[in-house]
């Protein structure tokens, strides 16, 4: 057998045929010409399928927006005909559901409300603007140590997702909440439902500085307050409707200063303006602000609100060892009692968790 192989072309070149006369099989070379038409039409295929390949790669990178944005349509969508949403913002979480923003507060999600797998709503913003439930609960058993024990209506301006009002509403009758957000009002009446006390309370979503305005005849505007409220307090002066008015205002998102808070250029209201407005409705006031607030501005807007002779108590509140806020407080009621709670150690109201500092 004679096997005959062309030394000038690649074996995949090489016709195979078989001499079926003399039982001879021999492998014979393609001419030179036969196989450079095939090197032309082979190239001509390649060149078709790699053009092809290229029109559909160019494609889908082409449509790769369009499908990201069918992907994010469609995920809002989902998130509007939630039962767990609220004008489109999904308000129930997991870690993945939460905005990249957020997700670095996850692991505190006990800490802001210990009852949070029983279904608490947070908007994004509520995640690092809501009270501590620990914190909130010793601002609230402070405020029954320190009131009187006939005090039950208060109101909590600026409530955000409900975490003070509900620790309010565990020991008073009656607690209010004004909130701007809708959102944000939206999941405190929900989380005033899972911590049970949502028929001791009651929500506006209003601009505090609208309702608070002093109507064109001079008088003070009192009809914000629910009937129920206004019927049972007839008896008392109606600068005193509420027993305390707490607010913990925004402090201007996660980048407020931090060495030095400046009262004054407070947003959305100063010092001065939210005291000024708040004893139209009652002498005792709590406020709950960051711990570099200037102590100086605070008893300057003591004098100029209370009178000359008047003071606040600062309260600084410390959590896992470290100082996280201060509250000041206002009000005869509010620091001439609070000197009573000398030997009432914060173990005795909360227990370790939740430390105080004074500073008069």
């Amino acid at each position: 057998m004679t096997t005959l192989v062309s030394d000038k072309h690649h074996p995949d070149e090489i016709d195979k045929t078989t001499d079926t006369q003399d039982n001879l099989q021999f492998e014979r070379s393609s001419s030179p010409g036969k196989v450079g038409k095939r090197k032309k039409k082979k190239n001509r295929k390649n060149k078709r399928r790699n053009r092809a390949l290229e029109d559909t790669q160019q494609e889908a990178i082409y449509n790769q927006p369009e499908l990201e944005i069918q992907q994010d349509e469609a995920q809002e969508n989902d998130y509007e005909n939630s039962e767990y949403s609220y004008n489109g913002e999904l308000l129930m979480h997991t870690y993945y559901t939460l905005p990249p923003s957020s997700q670095k507060f996850w692991n505190r999600r006990y800490e802001l409300f210990s009852r949070y797998d029983e279904g608490i709503y947070l908007s994004a913003e509520l995640w690092y603007s809501v009270t501590p439930e620990l914190i909130a609960k010793y601002i609230a058993q402070l405020f029954v140590k320190i009131l009187p024990p006939e005090a039950e209506y208060g109101l909590d301006v600026c409530c955000g997702g409900g975490g003070n009002m509900i620790q309010f509403a565990q020991f008073f009758d009656s607690v209010g909440g004004i909130e701007i957000n809708g959102t944000n009002l939206y999941c405190a009446q929900h989380n005033t439902e899972v911590y049970g006390v949502k028929d001791k309370t009651w929500t506006l979503q209003a601009d505090w500085r609208e309702i608070t305005r002093v109507k064109d005849n001079k008088e003070v505007n009192y009809d914000w307050i629910p009937q129920s409220v206004r019927d049972a307090r007839r008896d008392v002066p109606p600068n005193r409707i509420f027993d305390f008015v707490f607010s913990s205002p925004p402090w201007g998102g996660t980048s407020y200063d931090r060495s030095e808070f400046n009262l004054y250029t407070m947003e959305p209201f100063n010092i001065t303006e939210l005291l000024k407005t708040m004893t139209q409705y009652t002498n005792n006031i709590g406020l709950f602000l960051p711990k570099s607030s200037n102590l100086m501005q605070l008893s300057l807007a003591t004098k100029e609100v209370y009178g000359d002779y008047k003071k606040c108590r600062a309260v600084y509140i410390k959590s896992k060892g470290r100082c996280v806020a201060l509250l000041a407080l206002f009000g005869d009621t509010f620091t001439s009692r609070f000197d009573e709670l000398d030997d009432i150690s914060e173990d005795a109201l909360l227990g370790p968790a939740v430390a105080m500092n004074r500073k008069e």
